[in-house]
């Protein structure tokens, strides 16, 4: 009997040893940080200043020089197309200005001599009308051959193509001997010859997030082809209309925005995969919490005023008898509220409501709800999750949570 009594004693130790000790917790200290917010968008990096070289006339390459990586001053001969048929309609225009020229001096001799003889009255008014409007036919005609002349011309002039820039060719589309279609309509690229020396990058950022963006903020740039080192960046454009990406499930809006890589790097290439992190906005020495130990519970609205969301004026000081009587408390609505548990010195956790600033990728800025030094609950993620309740018992295990952390990691 003495012996099963012991036992139930001891039991009944451990049982309440347990319960005492509360649960097992992880916590952080609140601490002043600086934090800086960020907006993420993802885009390819471009020459700030790329041009595509095509033929203004049609016809078959006959000369094509450089090639992909080729480095070309501005003026130097990239493209010519075989000149013959321009050429031939050049000579066509001479012959043709030629024989106008030669036809309204014709015509206007025998204007003058109609002239002269109508009037010593030896014509009729019609013969003299005739003789102007010959004139003014013929010199019609001259004005139209000159400028079927200059148009031969021109088209004999393009069909040598100049590079426009100092650059780098970066793409190369046609090879000697094939047509270049020199359509204004459909674009035939020959080449693109680029300005390597200045890049950008057009990234998407999505409608909720735009709002933040402003031309002249600094840009951290992830390139993938780099691994392990950040590019520095500036916001140059933001666009003003939004491009909408439909699919079969959903539709995303974003805009985008440019930005010039401020960092040089020769190995840069057009159409590199780049991760922007615009800077959005900055928040030094302020009151920060790790992102994991903000939670969501339910809160009354006896509770808000507690926190200082509403002032304490008479009316609410009626509202919180109201709140005493049970009819008003079955009234009492709840909302879901952002919070964070406080470990007290009697080891319990005191729910705080709390209001948020800016963020980064580790904390939130508080602007209310906390203090600096307070010790909040940051895991497990399972208890803060949904398990903790405001007044409840806990033990502080960090120790515990670090070495599972680190074993996992391993």
């Amino acid at each position: 009997m003495n012996k099963t009594l012991s036992i139930l004693i001891v039991f009944a130790l451990l049982s309440c040893g347990k319960k005492e000790e509360g649960k097992e917790v992880q916590t952080d200290k609140i601490a002043l940080r600086n934090i800086t917010e960020k907006v993420e968008g993802l885009g390819q990096i471009k020459p700030e200043l790329e041009v595509k070289i095509t033929s203004d006339v049609a016809g078959r390459i006959i000369v094509l020089n450089g090639k992909p990586g080729d480095f070309v001053k501005k003026g130097t001969i990239l493209v010519e197309i075989d000149p013959e048929q321009y050429q031939a309609a050049h000579e066509r225009a001479k012959s043709s200005l030629s024989s106008a020229e030669a036809n309204l001096d014709k015509s206007k001799s025998e204007l003058n001599r109609a002239k002269e003889l109508r009037s010593k009255g030896l014509n009729s008014t019609s013969e003299l009308e005739i003789a102007e409007a010959n004139y003014k036919v013929n010199l019609a005609t001259l004005q139209q051959a000159r400028a079927s002349l200059s148009e031969a011309h021109d088209n004999l002039s393009k069909c040598t193509v100049r590079s426009p820039i100092d650059g780098i060719i970066t793409t190369k589309n046609k090879e000697q001997g094939e047509i270049a279609q020199g359509s204004s309509f459909n674009l035939d690229v020959i080449m693109i010859v680029a300005n390597l020396n200045k890049m950008e990058t057009l990234v998407d950022i999505t409608e909720s997030d735009i709002i933040k963006v402003k031309v002249g903020q600094k840009v951290d740039l992830d390139v993938e082809a780099f691994p392990g080192q950040t590019f520095q960046g500036e916001v140059t454009e933001i666009a003003n209309a939004a491009k909408v990406n439909a699919s079969s499930t959903d539709q995303v809006t974003n805009f985008e925005v440019k930005i010039l890589i401020t960092d040089k790097n020769e190995r840069f290439r057009p159409g590199m995969n780049v991760t922007a992190q615009i800077k959005t906005n900055y928040a030094q020495n302020v009151v920060a919490v790790p992102i994991q130990a903000v939670t969501a519970r339910q809160v009354t609205k006896l509770e808000q005023k507690k926190s200082g969301e509403q002032e304490n004026t008479d009316a609410d000081k009626a509202a919180n008898e109201d709140f005493s009587d049970k009819k008003a408390k079955a009234k009492d609505s709840k909302k879901l509220e952002e919070v964070v548990f406080v470990v007290t010195n009697e080891k319990t956790v005191e729910k705080r409501m709390i209001t948020k600033g800016i963020s980064d990728d580790d904390y939130y800025q508080i602007l209310s709800g906390l203090s600096e030094g307070d010790e909040v609950v940051v895991g497990p993620f399972s208890t803060l999750s949904t398990s903790l309740k405001d007044g409840d018992k806990v033990t502080v295990k960090n120790d515990k949570f670090n070495r599972a952390a680190s074993t996992a990691s391993n």
